[in-house]
């Protein structure tokens, strides 16, 4: 899921006006996003529309997020929020161990997603 800042903000949180989108397997943005309120949005608040966007070296992105998770094997779950710099390059900004947010679901499906059912199965069976 990208998060996307209102114009004006110096942060993405969708707590402050914000909206976030869905991301497609080759990095393309979906069309379109939700604001806090849940709106539908087809567009960022400065006009960029969703469906004509792409995030740079997303391969980069996905590559650099596997790796890193080795690096801390402790959780099941992280949640990795990456940056794209001025070069296109990927940067790790922080990770979460906690609070994935199903509100982030809208957006993207499943936070399992074609693994649900198996994690689920493998979850109940170690309880």
């Amino acid at each position: 899921v990208l998060r996307i800042g209102k114009l004006g903000s110096s942060t993405d949180n969708f707590s402050t006006g914000g909206l976030f989108c869905g991301i497609l397997d080759n990095g393309a943005l979906k069309g379109k996003g939700y604001s806090p309120k849940g709106n539908v949005v087809t567009e960022t608040s400065t006009g960029v529309c969703l469906k004509d966007c792409k995030i740079p070296n997303y391969e980069k992105v996905q590559d650099m997020i596997r790796s890193m998770h080795y690096v801390v094997p402790y959780f099941k779950i992280i949640s990795w929020d990456i940056g794209i710099n001025k070069f296109d390059e990927p940067f790790l900004i922080e990770y979460n161990t906690h609070r994935q947010g199903i509100d982030l679901q809208i957006a993207a499906g499943p936070l399992l997603g074609d693994f649900t059912d198996e994690i689920l199965a493998l979850a109940l069976k170690r309880s």
